[in-house]
């Protein structure tokens, strides 16, 4: 029988992103949202009976708990899940609806597409072979490495982007934005969608997310939610939402590193998934499986409408109220009294 290894965390001491020692398997818990992380202090082999399943367990106290439950997965392990070819993830791509020939901004938490053929490069593959030479792909490969200069030639993305984006904008003919809040653009349409912006405004109209937008291209949400949809930020630059969070950045000012100061429109996007019931509700989200993992499809244009519909009726339809969430608090206090 092979060993399962059971995380038993009490609440302090060093913190580990379940998504990466899951095994590809989504763990489903109230306490853990995705994505999060989780304080480890001890780690114990157990055999369940489930091969190569990674359960998380909190803890009150740093004592081991003699015989922890396991979580249940929200799905089968990587090791009993068909390895998807290259062919059916193409094949799920036109069910689901990705236009041939159009713009498609991707974001996606491989750990829940996985086991595919060739890993993240076949996901790649398959997204290109369906969108073909007229198609563009496009990905966020931003990071939140504020303490160096950005260099879209070597800074990583993995930690915050995924393992798709991070290999996606080291492939050849791939273009990427010169600041920390890159895209990375493959096809027609990459060269223009990746050029120089506004470090200050990252997801404004002149934007990789505003140059999609423009474009009618279509946002692709692969394993994960609105959460992590960047073209929500768009819809509320252009509703001209007012609240703002401080953020800093180095950058290069006369070939030296300088410190740069600014204000965008931030807070910590978790209601970003009232989204899923306003665009539900008329179906304007399409809905479906690629790989193993759970996908909606929206055109751009679409997600900026309904957005800025329920912003024009309330600016902070977006924000917690105050004292639920630190970045929604400071979100709240850049507003005019």
């Amino acid at each position: 029988m092979s060993p399962v290894r059971i995380y038993v965390a009490p609440p302090i001491h060093s913190r580990i992103q379940y998504s990466h020692v899951t095994n590809h398997t989504s763990l489903s818990h109230p306490e853990f949202p995705e994505p999060a992380t989780l304080p480890v202090s001890h780690i114990v082999q157990y055999n369940l009976g489930v091969p190569g399943v990674v359960v998380a367990k909190t803890c009150i106290s740093s004592s081991l708990i003699p015989n922890p439950q396991p979580l249940i997965p929200t799905r089968k392990t990587s090791m009993s899940t068909h390895t998807l070819s290259t062919q059916e993830i193409i094949h799920q791509l036109a069910d689901l609806g990705v236009t041939p020939g159009g713009v498609l901004l991707v974001h996606t938490a491989f750990s829940r597409v996985a086991p595919i053929q060739d890993g993240p490069l076949g996901l790649i593959a398959a997204l290109e072979t369906h969108l073909g030479p007229e198609g563009t792909l496009v990905m966020p490969t931003m990071s939140y490495d504020d303490e160096h200069v950005f260099d879209p030639t070597t800074t990583p993305c993995r930690a915050e982007m995924g393992v798709v984006a991070d290999t996606f904008w080291r492939m050849p003919q791939v273009h990427r934005s010169d600041n920390a809040h890159a895209f990375a653009a493959r096809g027609p349409h990459a060269a223009a969608i990746t050029a120089t912006f506004p470090p200050d405004v990252p997801h404004g109209i002149d934007t990789p997310v505003g140059r999609a937008y423009a474009l009618d291209g279509q946002v692709l949400l692969l394993g994960v939610g609105h959460g992590a949809n960047t073209t929500l930020h768009l819809a509320e630059n252009l509703a001209g939402v007012r609240y703002r969070s401080p953020a800093r950045l180095r950058i290069l000012k006369d070939g030296q590193p300088v410190w740069f100061d600014y204000a965008e429109v931030n807070h910590c996007c978790k209601n970003f998934r009232k989204m899923d019931d306003w665009l539900d509700a008329r179906g304007l989200q399409r809905r479906g499986t690629l790989g193993h993992a759970p996908a909606r499809l929206i055109p751009s244009r679409t997600i900026v409408e309904i957005a800025m519909e329920h912003l024009k009726q309330d600016e902070t339809v977006f924000l917690h109220p105050p004292g639920v969430d630190e970045e929604c608090d400071k979100a709240w206090a850049s507003l005019p009294a």
